[in-house]
C-alpha cells in the first residue's frame, strides 16, 4: 500500500514519537504527540453515490486503525483530532505514541438485548440471511443509496413505527423504539 520510502518515514516518525512520549505523562498526551501522516489521494475517477465518494485528503495516526477523510488537509486533521479526543476521553489506557493501538470491537450489548427482534430485522428489513450488527451499526452501512427512505418505509410497514426522524439511523436505537412500540 505504501511505498518503501513512505513505510520508512512512518516507522521513523513512530520511533521518534515513541521516544518523546516518555517525556510527558500519559494524561498530557495530545494528538501532536502521535505520529500523524496525511496524504492526498486521487479521487477524479471515483464514481458511485456522492455520499460514498472519498474525499481527497486522508489523515491517520501511524499504527492505529483510524483514518479520516476531508476535502482539505486541515479538515482531515481536524476530524482526526475529534476522533482522537473522543478516544482519549473514553480510554484511560490509550496507546503510547508510536505504538500500535489494539483493535477494539464495539459493544453488542444493546443488540443482544433485542436479539430476536434484531434477527427478524436483518431478514425482513435488511433482506439478508444474516449480518453482524454492533451497537453503533447504522442503516447507512447496508446500502449505497443517498437516503434511508426505502428502509424507513419497510420499517413502518413491518413494525408500524416511523423512524424517519432519526438521520443517523443507528439500528440499536431503531430496535429499542420498535421494542417500546410493541410493548
Amino acid at each position: 500500500m505504501y511505498s518503501r520510502k513512505e513505510r520508512f518515514i512512518r516507522k521513523a516518525l513512530a520511533a521518534q514519537k515513541y521516544i518523546l512520549s516518555f517525556l510527558k505523562p500519559r494524561e498530557k498526551w495530545r494528538l501532536e504527540d502521535y505520529p500523524v501522516r496525511t496524504h492526498k489521494q486521487e479521487t477524479a475517477n471515483d464514481t458511485g453515490p456522492e455520499r460514498l465518494r472519498p474525499s481527497p485528503w486522508v489523515a491517520d495516526i501511524v499504527g492505529w486503525l483510524i483514518s479520516v477523510w476531508g476535502d482539505t488537509e486541515e479538515e482531515a486533521i481536524k476530524k482526526l483530532r475529534e476522533n482522537f479526543e473522543l478516544k482519549r476521553t473514553t480510554d484511560p489506557q490509550i496507546a503510547r505514541p508510536g505504538t500500535k493501538a489494539p483493535v477494539q470491537f464495539t459493544s453488542v450489548s444493546r443488540i443482544e438485548r433485542n436479539k430476536e427482534l434484531s434477527e427478524d430485522f436483518i431478514q425482513r428489513v435488511l433482506k439478508l440471511p444474516w449480518a453482524f450488527i454492533s451497537d453503533e451499526s447504522s442503516l447507512w452501512d447496508f446500502h449505497e443509496e443517498e437516503n434511508n427512505n426505502a428502509y424507513f418505509i419497510l420499517i413502518r410497514s413491518i413494525y408500524g413505527i416511523d423512524v424517519s426522524d432519526d438521520s443517523r439511523a443507528i439500528i440499536a436505537d431503531i430496535l429499542d423504539r420498535i421494542a417500546a412500540h410493541q410493548a
